[in-house]
């Protein structure tokens, strides 16, 4: 919780290292704390750290191969910044090929709300009060 604060002030640097402490302290593997991983993984993109947060974020990829898709758009930033523009690509491609598959998911259903907007069911007629 602490490392959150700091992160939202913008202490960085105090940020991390709570969070650094926090996961070693417990040996806290990504496969369980995937939270951990990826707010210490913004916090050193926030420090320009690629390196670091590339490795963390790489860490729950591993951890969790269905991990948010955002994952991969975190690690593609952190790589382009390293200028691993091929890494960069194939995540940022990963990132866009579930947002595609999302959009065909959801247009079914946005199509049905729409619909509904355009021609509401019949209202029931109001029960006569007993």
């Amino acid at each position: 919780e602490r490392a959150g604060v700091r992160f939202e002030k913008g202490d960085y640097e105090g940020a991390l290292r709570d969070y650094d402490q926090a996961l070693q302290m417990h040996g806290i593997p990504a496969t369980t704390n995937f939270n951990g991983y990826i707010n210490r993984g913004r916090t050193k993109a926030s420090l320009r750290d690629w390196e670091g947060a590339a490795a963390d974020y790489t860490a729950i990829l591993e951890a969790w191969p269905l991990a948010i898709p955002e994952v991969n758009k975190l690690r593609g930033e952190a790589y382009l910044e390293l200028g691993e523009h091929q890494k960069a690509i194939a995540d940022f491609e990963r990132f866009a090929t579930f947002l595609r598959q999302r959009a065909d998911e959801v247009a079914p259903l946005l199509a049905r709300a729409r619909a509904a907007l355009r021609n509401p069911p019949p209202t029931k007629p109001a029960r006569p009060a007993e």
